[in-house]
């Protein structure tokens, strides 16, 4: 067993050390990205008081309505501080990227200085974090992205959502300084963009899900003028040849076919007529290409009409102007995309991702394995693909950690650096822990002060330290019990674990090992392991907890679990000796379906388990066994894991 993280140390001393910057004082709030210079100086800046506007630039019209609307002036005459002043410059040695930007803020003056509009919205950005609580200190802020594509991804087509929340999560996008919103709108469930020319695509009889419910064009144009109006490219995806099974059933003909690449052809058409998209994604993955002729024509129209043409990689036979979007790490598919422009998606999938395990994922990623944008590798999109179907469109945000990956991701695809290697885990490393533990604590302030009212499954757990036992050998028995099992309080605080490990989230093995990587390398099946803690508390009460065995992906089959049991391997755990029972499953031993939406089988979707604390020390011991790693179908795998933490307060399902 070669575990990866294994080096010691005082957590609480490392802690008080990275978190710094983060406490220094409340008057200098919480920023994501963190920029990459910041000086604080001593003093107070307030715009909530009123300020003066300078800004002679027409173009700069977008920015000054967005900053009037965020922080709206008093109607009178009263001269008032600080001046707010909006500046173009032309400095490239200060301001080196098209998105770079300057942001000096002093008693008396604001000024936002940029390139280019688009940097001038991520200065103002920042201006919003930094007053949107009222008062901060002054001020003086460079910085730059390490990529310049920043982009998040929602898919409509499988489960709809309304304008309201669209624009909900694009102003986010803004205020966390992503540039790309990519609208995946057509799938095998539903066509949800109208086209004049063929109404019944969007009928309500060729739809499996969200009945007539589609985006027409004044809904359209209105979502990219929001984007535009905010910094923002709308990237729409017109999935071709494959996830077409809505367009063959609405056109009576495979979209494959000669009738319906003509279709296409005239849909293309009128789409560029009517939006003038100046970007395309057509998808084209996942499907067996049986008219060759398909991608090349469909690509060859658009970009004589000036699009630049995205697809996802691995997908079909593009040329080498085609964009790719990397959604596997198939060496043998990827290296057809080094001559094109990469925009990395691998595991950046939202929806296949535990809410405490998407965090430290995001921040151990390095986009496109490298640091920072390089000749053709452009950047990243994060996507949520929920899959399974759900009764509302919010349900994307409460079954899927949204805005806890859409803050990780944004510090990450800003700033650069990370590791290779997709580590799901929490590094158990001073610095990279130290890192972490600030992100956190910028999140959650972040959160506190301009997310109160969302859904944000996400808590501190970077001060969460397990003793981990094992792996024992089972003999294929996950029910097999063993000694540690009988071990009092005293005995488990003096016992010496095999290795030690951090976070409310443990994952030994992912399902997708080992593309993604658990906390050990070379897992034996048929083992089990046990984690062990204790919790102090100051009077006995009861703790609202976040507890599961496994982590149910919302884009697979897998089956509710069985009524009475926390997963489908055995697992068990004791507070204090007691042996804690499962919740009663709503859906317990449902099995799989995409059509059957998933009710509490996640923690992040159930209310939190009441755990009975006495008052003093604590002892919380998890079994976490597991037998084969050959799942009895592709889409119900395993994922070797635990998870255990008090629930914060601010979050209910």
């Amino acid at each position: 067993m070669k575990p990866l993280l294994y080096s010691t140390f005082t957590l609480s001393l490392l802690l008080l050390a990275g978190f710094g910057t983060a406490l220094a004082g409340v008057k200098q709030p919480p920023l994501i990205p963190q920029p990459r210079e910041v000086v604080w100086g001593k003093g107070e800046v307030n715009l909530r008081s009123g300020y003066r506007l300078s800004c002679s630039v027409d173009s700069l019209t977008p920015c000054v309505q967005r900053l009037t609307q965020l922080f709206p002036q008093p109607q009178d005459d009263v001269v008032r501080e600080p001046v707010v002043t909006l500046v173009i410059s032309d400095d490239t040695a200060r301001y080196p990227h098209a998105e770079s930007y300057g942001l000096d803020a002093s008693p008396g003056a604001v000024k936002l200085t940029a390139r280019t509009v688009r940097g001038l919205h991520h200065a103002l950005s920042t201006l919003v974090q930094l007053a949107s609580d009222g008062p901060f200190s002054p001020v003086s802020i460079r910085d730059t992205p390490a990529f310049s594509w920043r982009g998040y991804m929602v898919d409509v087509g499988r489960n709809y959502q309304s304008m309201a929340l669209l624009k909900e999560q694009i102003d986010a996008m803004a205020l966390l300084k992503l540039n790309v919103f990519h609208f995946h709108m057509t799938e095998n469930v539903a066509w949800r963009i109208a086209i004049d020319r063929y109404p019944w695509l969007t009928a309500p009889e060729h739809m499996t899900r969200d009945h007539g419910l589609y985006y027409r064009e004044a809904d359209i144009r209105e979502l990219m003028q929001y984007c535009a109006d905010r910094g923002i490219l709308f990237l729409p995806e017109i999935d071709m040849p494959g996830h077409s099974e809505a367009f063959s059933r609405a056109m009576e003909t495979d979209m494959q076919s000669e009738e319906g690449l003509q279709i296409v052809l005239h849909i293309l058409d009128e789409v560029l007529e009517k939006y003038g998209f100046r970007y395309l994604h057509i998808g084209a993955d996942e499907v067996r290409i049986q008219n060759e002729a398909f991608i090349p024509t469909v690509v060859d129209f658009l970009e004589k009409k000036g699009v630049t043409v995205v697809g996802w990689q691995p997908g079909g036979n593009y040329p080498d102007t085609v964009w790719r979007q990397l959604w596997s790490d198939d060496n043998a598919h990827s290296s057809d995309a080094v001559g094109a422009v990469q925009i990395d998606s691998r595991n950046l999938y939202i929806n296949h991702i535990d809410a405490l395990e998407v965090v430290p994922l995001l921040f151990n990623h390095m986009i496109c394995d490298v640091p920072q944008e390089e000749g053709l590798k452009k950047g990243a999109t994060l996507c949520l693909w929920n899959d399974r179907r759900l009764r509302r469109g919010e349900d994307n945000l409460t079954h899927n950690p949204v805005y806890p990956a859409l803050m990780a991701f944004a510090e990450r695809v800003w700033r650069g650096g990370g590791k290779v290697g997709n580590f799901v885990g929490i590094e158990y490393n001073e610095k990279p822990l130290a890192e972490l533990a600030d992100l956190e604590e910028r999140m959650l302030g972040l959160r506190e002060r301009l997310f109160p009212k969302v859904p944000f499954p996400y808590t501190r757990q970077t001060d969460q330290e397990w003793a981990i036992f094992g792996p024992y050998d089972n003999g294929g028995a996950t029910t097999a019990s063993f000694e540690i099992e009988n071990a009092t309080s005293e005995m488990l605080a003096a016992m010496v674990p095999d290795t030690t490990l951090i976070g409310g989230t443990i994952i030994f093995r992912h399902f997708w090992h080992p593309t993604i990587k658990g906390h050990f390398l070379d897992l034996q099946p048929n083992s089990t392991f046990y984690a062990y803690r204790r919790i102090y508390s100051e009077v006995e009460r009861v703790m609202p907890t976040w507890i599961s065995l496994y982590d149910y992906s919302r884009s697979q089959h897998a089956d509710s679990p069985a009524l009475g049991s926390w997963n489908r391997t055995s697992g068990t755990l004791w507070v204090n000796g007691e042996e804690i029972t499962p919740p009663f499953w709503l859906r317990g031993g449902q099995e799989g379906d995409l059509e059957i939406p998933y009710e509490d089988e996640n923690y992040s979707m159930r209310a939190p388990y009441p755990i009975h604390l006495r008052a003093g020390w604590n002892t919380i011991l998890i079994k976490v066994p597991i037998g084969t790693f050959q799942a009895p179908v592709w889409y119900y795998p395993h994922k070797w894991m635990f998870t255990f933490i008090e629930a914060p307060t601010y979050y209910a399902p």
